[in-house]
């Protein structure tokens, strides 16, 4: 399989062409990673500040990452089967709050 180079696209269109390239190259995965790491940078970060609650940290990660992948699907950088799983995560933390955490 022979991989486009950058050289290819107009980089001076923006950085939504730098990304689609580099979502072309990895099979668009790379998007898909972003969303994972801010999740779990958000998730580690705020557990560590509120005292080791993975609850609430989880709820407040799927809300910043459902945030940013709404953005990012607005740009046409995700899928919209992607932004549905960070729909269905958000959820499935609020539920956890809810029958879990009284």
């Amino acid at each position: 399989m022979v991989y486009e180079n950058i050289t290819d696209r107009n980089l001076s269109e923006g950085i939504q062409v730098y990304v689609d390239y580099l979502n072309s190259v990895t099979s668009q995965w790379f998007s898909n990673m972003i969303l994972i790491g801010l999740y779990m940078i958000t998730l580690f970060g705020v557990s560590r500040y509120n005292g080791d609650d993975f609850i609430e940290a989880g709820a407040i990660a799927g809300f910043l990452t459902t945030l940013v992948a709404m953005f990012l699907w607005l740009a046409s950088m995700i899928s919209g089967v992607t932004f549905i799983i960070c729909i269905a995560v958000l959820i499935l933390n609020l539920m956890l709050i809810q029958f879990i955490k009284k």
